[in-house]
C-alpha cells in the first residue's frame, strides 16, 4: 500500500488499531506499506505485519537467487519502505518476509523503536 499523505505536525496521521483490538495484515508483494517521498508525519503503529513466508529463510533465499527476475518466492518481501519524513514506526509485530522488515531508502527523521521484528530471511532493518 503507498502512502502519498503529506500531514503536518500539528495535524498527523497516525494509523493503528482502534483501542482494544488488533489488525493483522497479511501481504504476498513487495510491500505491505511503502510511505512515498511526498510523505510526512505519519505514524505506523500497534499492527502485525505478516509477509506469509514461514518457509523461507536465508538459505532459501540464496538458492532461489532471490534478486533474480524470477527469483522472488511466495509471500512479503519488505513490511515497510520509508521514503518521506517524519515518519515513525512504533510497537509493531513485523515477521516472517523474504528480504527486509523495515527498509529506510530516502527517509529523514524517522523512528524506529519497540517493534518485535522475527523471521526475516534476509536483515531487519537497513
Amino acid at each position: 500500500m503507498a502512502i502519498t499523505t503529506t500531514a503536518t505536525e500539528e495535524a498527523p496521521v497516525v494509523i493503528k488499531p482502534v483501542s482494544g483490538s488488533s489488525v493483522k495484515f497479511t501481504f504476498g508483494i513487495r510491500s505491505a506499506f511503502h510511505c512515498e517521498p511526498t510523505s510526512s508525519y505519519i505514524t505506523l503503529e500497534g499492527v502485525e505485519l505478516d509477509g506469509n513466508t514461514d518457509e523461507t529463510d536465508f538459505w532459501c533465499i540464496v538458492a532461489q537467487d532471490l534478486w533474480s527476475e524470477d527469483g522472488n518466492p511466495d509471500g512479503g518481501g519488505l513490511a515497510v519502505i520509508l521514503d518521506g519524513q517524519h515518519i515513525t514506526i512504533r510497537n509493531n509485530l513485523i515477521r516472517d518476509c523474504y528480504q527486509k522488515g523495515v527498509e529506510i531508502r530516502d527517509g529523514r527523521y524517522v523512528v524506529v523503536e519497540g517493534n518485535i521484528i522475527q523471521s526475516i530471511a534476509n536483515t531487519s532493518l537497513s
